[in-house]
């Protein structure tokens, strides 16, 4: 298992992925409001179980 901090615009296309995942496919938030202008300052923690996150 790897841990990895997601700080603003690096690497946040990654942890999109996991968010758009979960909230917009699985829970039918409309992607329009799961990203907004806090994003690029954002910190996100990804956890990769075998290289996935």
């Amino acid at each position: 298992m790897k841990f990895e901090w997601i700080n603003g615009k690096e690497g946040f296309e990654e942890a999109f992925k996991v968010r758009k995942t979960v909230f917009v496919e699985e829970q039918k938030v409309p992607e329009l409001i799961e990203k907004d202008e806090f994003d690029e300052q954002t910190h996100h923690l990804l956890i990769y179980f075998n290289d996935i996150p």
